[in-house]
């Protein structure tokens, strides 16, 4: 009995402990400014984890290892996605984001009057 009480109290310690895997982490700009306020979103599957930039246009995730799709967002940008894998060394990347053209606004109709 005692031995069953103890290799459970392991098994429960070793689930809460989170995969290995690395530190994601970068910028976001826009024309050479820092953008603050755009979300960061990486998924793999069915999970997701979410950062927003601070006031200097910086992120950090951490991933656990495997693909992960990235998506950069943030209101009045066209969206920058890229697929990326996670080994357990920390990674960089830093997003330059761009204004839709006008043909690519509101699906290329003009203003209402």
């Amino acid at each position: 009995m005692r031995y069953a009480i103890h290799a459970y109290l392991f098994s429960l310690a070793l689930s809460a402990l989170p995969l290995l895997g690395a530190q994601y982490a970068g910028s976001v700009r826009a024309a050479d400014q820092f953008v603050p306020g755009a979300t960061v979103t990486a998924q793999q599957g069915a999970t997701r984890v979410t950062a927003f930039t601070d006031e200097n246009g910086r992120y950090t995730l951490d991933l656990g290892p495997g693909a992960w799709d990235i998506q950069v967002e943030m209101f009045e940008f066209t969206p920058a996605h890229a697929q990326i894998t996670v080994g357990d060394a920390p990674m960089t990347r830093d997003w330059t984001l761009e204004m839709p053209r006008v043909s690519e606004r509101d699906g290329g109709k003009p203003a209402a009057a």
